[in-house]
């Protein structure tokens, strides 16, 4: 459905897809999970790969992915299912040791981080990818191990096209939101600052490109979706999972 009004731009980070399940529930094989309970947030983009794949482990809707959490906790549910990262990072944070890794489902599919533009605007799809492709494979390093990337960088020779350059002259407000809660990945932190692996991205894309981004806080993924539609924003950060 989003690729009805966005361009993708090549992917820059992949994403672990994984299980985790409560800690005491005896399973070896993922056709063990059959027939127990797996919660999930109300609109979670996995819901159809989970419907599809896992027919047979029983989805119980919830409104938060912190809601989600509780509902395992308190034995409501057996299992989680998001990238592996994002829940390390939240279990490490909240000091829960009871959910556990379980199995990838790295067979079914690869998923990645994008920048996604709209579709309206093909000059800022090609400006963001050149920004992308100038960031050095020491520099994602640096990301993904230890989030740094604070450093000023040197400015790079990137060569824009002529209506890349006039696209820009006639939009010095680049309007970019994210997920609001998707740690380490992104999130708006307790004084509405975006921080996270995509903001690093984007900081150097901005020093690359000498363009400053204008960061829209959201409080919901759902609300993020809904502005680039409006066209209230120009850039989101988005997955997009290729299935065989």
């Amino acid at each position: 459905e989003r690729s009805q009004y966005l361009n993708f731009s090549t992917p820059y980070f992949e994403l672990l897809d994984f299980f985790f399940i409560r800690e005491g529930v005896k399973a070896k094989t993922l056709a063990d999970l059959d027939g127990m309970r797996i919660a999930v947030p109300k609109g979670y983009a996995h819901i159809n790969l989970l419907k599809k794949h896992f027919p047979k482990i029983k989805i119980v809707v919830v409104k938060t992915f912190s809601e989600a959490i509780t509902t395992v906790l308190e034995k409501r549910a057996e299992l989680l299912y998001d990238t592996y990262g994002s829940l390390v990072y939240t279990f490490a944070k909240k000091g829960i040791s009871t959910i556990t890794p379980f199995k990838s489902t790295e067979y079914i599919g690869t998923n990645h981080l994008h920048i996604a533009t709209s579709k309206a605007q093909p000059e800022l799809a090609s400006i963001i990818q050149k920004g992308l492709n100038a960031i050095s494979d020491k520099e994602k390093i640096n990301i993904s191990n230890t989030w740094l990337g604070k450093q000023a960088l040197p400015v790079s020779s990137i060569q824009l096209s002529p209506a890349e350059k006039e696209w820009l002259q006639s939009h010095p407000a680049i309007r970019f939101t994210g997920d609001p809660s998707w740690l380490p990945y992104e999130a708006f932190d307790s004084q509405g600052n975006y921080v996270g692996i995509v903001a690093d991205y984007l900081k150097i894309i901005e020093q690359q490109l000498g363009i400053e981004l204008s960061i829209i806080p959201t409080k919901t993924w759902t609300e993020s979706l809904n502005k680039v539609k409006n066209k209230e924003v120009d850039l989101l950060s988005a997955t997009n999972t290729v299935l065989p």
